[in-house]
């Protein structure tokens, strides 16, 4: 940086000409050079880790935006300028760590909500079919018999598929017939009310084989 006296001939320019810029600063005339572009910095091993778990993270809540973040996370009373959207990124951090996939998905929160699960969920494989059992005993304000059930599968650890069952929470069983079902099948189940405005916690589910 240096000051330009009136005796300069850059004294009544100002802009840039090549890597100088010249500009005017409390009355004072100043010339800078512009930082070369080769030496910028490049970023670290463990910005490019951040950066690469921040882009899959709007990558996963884009796609899941009209399916569930605008069904399930829109019904949350939030404050302090905070939308669906960026709750859904905030809670879910964590399960990302500093990977480009869910790394912790038992860390994965789905759905919120003041619904209560169906306790003793689980799944398992028989060829083709992907079978689910939970008890269904369960009733209340909090639990109703006509709960339904949601079903995600966890693809790659990058990717949500929503499974089409129609179950109940009194039904205690569901079951889907897929092609090509991976021996580490897994997801996430949660229920909603039969008006879908009340919705249960998520819970993270494994296959294991029947």
């Amino acid at each position: 940086m240096a000051i330009i006296p009136p005796s300069s001939p850059l004294y009544k320019m100002r802009g840039s000409v090549g890597n100088i810029t010249v500009y005017e600063r409390d009355g004072v005339v100043i010339a800078r050079s512009l930082p070369s572009p080769n030496k910028r910095r490049k970023a670290s091993p463990l910005q490019k880790l951040h950066l690469n778990s921040f882009q899959a993270q709007h990558a996963l809540a884009k796609s899941i935006k009209r399916i569930l973040i605008d069904r399930v996370w829109a019904k949350e009373k939030l404050t302090g300028g905070m939308t669906p959207y960026s709750y859904f990124i905030k809670c879910n951090r964590a399960a990302f760590g500093r990977t480009d996939h869910i790394a912790f998905p038992e860390l994965m929160e789905i759905s919120h909500g003041q619904l209560l699960p169906a306790p003793g969920f689980s799944a398992y494989r028989d060829s083709d079919m992907l079978n689910f059992k939970w008890d269904s005993s369960m009733t209340g304000w909090l639990a109703a018999p006509s709960d339904r059930l949601n079903i995600m599968m966890l693809i790659n650890r990058k990717d949500l598929l929503t499974l089409d069952i129609s179950a109940c929470r009194s039904d205690g069983v569901a079951s889907i017939s897929l092609s090509n079902i991976p021996e580490t099948a897994e997801g996430f189940v949660f229920w909603s009310s039969s008006n879908d405005e009340t919705f249960s916690p998520s819970i993270y589910w494994t296959c294991s084989q029947a």
